[in-house]
């Protein structure tokens, strides 16, 4: 889709759809921004080229409808247009005059009720979409439920033809409400109506239907005036039109301007089709919803469980989940995540706590073998020096006898002599082997004794002298 603003230069040569809306109020307003919201979202895709006008109905005095329309004249009649599409009833009613303007054009009128005067301007080519009619019984029912109202205040103005039948059409509907509830209507210039609606009784609602001037006559928004009103209000304010959602009313069953801007331009696209429109009753299920403002509904202490399923509530303050979502959703991920790392670790230090066991105990093993091997060494070693002192003590008594035999020559006293130091050296290696097993059980203890170092020197190299010989 491409929003373009029409001028008398343009050629157009190409196979887009031109689509022309014709606004009854400036497209500031609420209303018609919701509407033409909705509408350009469904045409966000669309090959087409889509050109806006707007009556702006509040200054439609004097020669300003003729002036309108020869503007539209001179504007677009270089401009081929495929249809054209009126927003409600007040442009319809310009639109459908202009028996001459785009004459091949379809047109699709929006209408607040039904109009029948308009297929007589133009004819086989004009279709409309009826808005339905508000289901003020439901806003009713709405009000005396939450608030359990006794009396209802109408704030409506009778200063056009629009204001008078939606009026009438409150009034037609509200008869099944006789008895019920009290109706009162309010139909006054604007700071006297903001004293009025600052003292109303607590068992009280407002319903707002309708305002458009301000205090000193001059032109305002609906949404304006509500704003206006609900700063001095004592009770709430109802309403059923969905672009007032934040300007002060509760809610209610509103009727929404982007589901009936998002229709339209369905029903536009079934039109260049070569299709017909859909149905009322079909309209009806597609443009209604149940809203409020959740402020206003804390303001007024009313109990939001009584609003009717699948309601939309708007404004609402978001609790501390909803206003921490992000950092919460993050430190819940952490945490999942340190925990999966907890139990990792945790198995992780299980398995090596079983390892080191095994270790351990392969140790402990270990020792308790070499312990095992200690003590049979140092048994062997008891029982090999006991083996080997016995023929050890025989030589050295032999020698021992053979000195005392003086029948022997001197040299061979001395070779006795050196076989007996040979004997009792070899005892003495015999003994410290002994005492190296008691120095590993840790039980040696010292025993000094005098000794005659040059006869240890001497018997030594006497001993060592004989190694040499036997080695040749």
């Amino acid at each position: 889709m491409r929003i373009v603003v029409a001028s008398l230069g343009l050629d157009h040569h190409d196979t887009k759809r031109h689509l022309l809306i014709v606004l009854s109020y400036h497209e500031g307003m609420p209303w018609q921004r919701t509407f033409l919201n909705g509408f350009k979202q469904f045409f966000e895709h669309q090959d087409t080229e889509l050109y806006i006008e707007q009556v702006d109905k509040a200054r439609l005095q004097g020669n300003y409808t003729e002036i309108f329309q020869e503007m539209l004249r001179q504007k677009y009649q270089s401009i081929k247009l495929d249809l054209i599409i009126t927003e409600s009833t007040p442009a319809s009613i310009l639109v459908s005059r202009l028996n001459q303007f785009q004459p091949q054009a379809l047109r699709l009128y929006v209408n607040n009720r039904e109009n029948k005067n308009l297929f007589n301007y133009v004819g086989k080519k004009v279709n409309q979409i009826t808005l339905p009619l508000v289901d003020y019984l439901a806003v009713v029912d709405m009000a005396v439920q939450l608030v359990q109202a006794q009396t209802l205040y109408v704030i409506s103005e009778a200063i056009s033809q629009d204001s008078y039948a939606t009026l009438n059409d409150f009034k037609e509907a509200i008869k099944l409400y006789r008895g019920k509830v009290k109706i009162e209507y309010l139909d006054l210039p604007l700071n006297e109506l903001k004293k009025r609606v600052s003292h109303l009784p607590p068992s009280s609602a407002i319903l707002f239907l309708l305002k458009f001037k301000d205090e000193n006559g001059l032109p305002i928004t609906p949404y304006q005036a509500v704003q206006i009103l609900s700063r001095d209000t004592a009770v709430p304010i109802f309403s059923y039109w969905s672009s007032l959602m934040g300007s002060g009313v509760v809610g209610g069953k509103m009727i929404v301007g982007e589901k009936v801007g998002k229709l339209v331009a369905e029903q536009a696209i079934r039109l260049l089709k070569g299709k017909t429109i859909i149905s009322l009753d079909e309209i009806y299920q597609h443009v209604f919803a149940f809203q409020f403002d959740w402020r206003q509904l804390q303001r007024f202490h009313l109990n939001h469980q009584y609003l009717p399923k699948n309601s939309e509530i708007f404004y609402r303050d978001p609790t501390f989940i909803e206003q921490h979502k992000v950092p919460l959703v993050v430190s819940a991920m952490i945490i999942i995540i340190l925990f999966l790392m907890v139990i990792f670790l945790k198995r992780e230090v299980a398995k090596r706590t079983q390892t080191l066991k095994e270790q351990n105990t392969d140790l402990i093993n270990a020792r308790n073998q070499a312990e095992s091997a200690n003590h049979a060494k140092s048994q062997f070693l008891a029982n090999m020096s006991h083996e080997l002192r016995t023929p050890l003590n025989a030589i050295l008594g032999y020698t021992q006898i053979l000195e005392r035999n003086t029948t022997l020559s001197p040299e061979v006293q001395e070779k006795i002599s050196i076989i007996e130091q040979s004997g009792e050296h070899l005892l003495t290696l015999i003994n410290d082997i002994l005492d190296l097993s008691k120095i590993e059980a840790g039980k040696l203890e010292l025993q000094p004794v005098e000794m005659n170092l040059p006869i240890f020197f001497k018997e030594w190299c006497i001993y060592l002298s004989g190694v040499p010989n036997k080695r040749g």
